[in-house]
């Protein structure tokens, strides 16, 4: 067995003296290539990695059109598929492994070093993502950045890379404001009745009739006691402000009124939400109430005041 081991040293001493000279012939090299020094200072990149890294590039500016090539060519793109109704992502086998490996690896240590990266692997494993499809969506991520980075002959630069997410934020959630009034307007009456009539038809349920016309199921039954309570479906219009969530009621609320001359504001808004399911604050109703030339007690202390008057 010592002899074994001797043996084995023997044959590992030349090795290590071999990637030695290896290691400083690759480092001249490196470092004599005119993008050596923005690709050494990438987060994580090293002496190990970031020649790896630029070896993956070359220098050839017309080798990849765009990003989505070079991450294809790599093998961090997934492959999709097709065939009929049938659709699957799955694992880009041809391609070049050591690169692969390398922005992968990569990745890895780059989300020690960067802020944004890292919150970007806890957000993939928040998903359910695996560690090593994490790593490839960050690699993916990374390679689009550098791309640009490359093609400009721009170093990385972390704050203005930041400054853009921040600024992409700003935008992103502008959209999403949008998106969600287009989403959110009220349902055409012809869709509601629509709903309604399909489950009083009777044997669907509520899940099946929300499945159907694609709603969900607190919009049937927010439907369903509105039509009990009110004896209609007819949409409120959007005039603007909180008002809104009354418009369209403006006879049932006069004949609420009328009825019960002798309510608080308090005591409106909660008749209205036991009527229909709509909560209302008593700002909103007062305001209301005036724009309809409507008065009414302002608090129960004014109720109470004249009684005993």
């Amino acid at each position: 067995m010592q002899w074994l081991v001797q043996t084995l040293i023997g044959q590992l001493k030349p090795l290590l003296v071999r990637l030695t000279e290896l290691t400083l012939k690759i480092d001249r090299c490196f470092t004599a290539l005119p993008d050596a020094d923005w690709f050494a200072a990438l987060p994580g990149a090293g002496e190990h990695l970031a020649p790896r890294l630029l070896a993956a590039f070359g220098e050839d500016r017309s080798r990849f059109d765009n990003a989505q090539q070079m991450m294809c060519y790599f093998g961090i793109a997934p492959v999709k598929e097709s065939s009929g109704k049938k659709n699957w992502v799955h694992w880009r086998w041809s391609c070049p492994i050591f690169l692969r490996q390398t922005f992968v690896e990569w990745a890895n240590q780059s989300r020690h070093h960067c802020a944004w990266a890292q919150a970007y692997y806890r957000m993939q494993r928040a998903k359910g993502n695996s560690h090593p499809a994490a790593m490839r969506s960050l690699a993916f991520k990374w390679i689009r950045i550098l791309f640009r980075c490359w093609k400009n002959r721009e170093a990385y630069d972390e704050a203005k890379y930041v400054a853009a997410l921040r600024r992409f934020a700003q935008r992103f959630c502008t959209i999403v404001r949008v998106v969600t009034w287009i989403v959110m307007k009220p349902y055409s009456l012809d869709l509601r009745e629509k709903i309604i009539s399909t489950y009083e038809a009777g044997n669907t349920s509520i899940r099946q009739v929300a499945a159907r016309f694609q709603v969900s199921k607190n919009t049937v039954q927010s439907l369903l006691k509105r039509k009990q309570a009110t004896g209609t479906l007819k949409p409120a219009p959007a005039t603007g402000g909180k008002t809104s969530q009354l418009a369209g009621f403006e006879q049932e609320i006069a004949e609420m009124v009328e009825q019960h001359q002798d309510y608080t504001l308090a005591e409106y808004c909660e008749s209205w939400q036991e009527k229909t399911g709509v909560r209302v604050s008593e700002s909103t109703m007062c305001r209301f109430l005036q724009k309809q030339q409507l008065t009414v007690k302002k608090n129960i202390s004014q109720r109470s005041s004249r009684s005993s008057g």
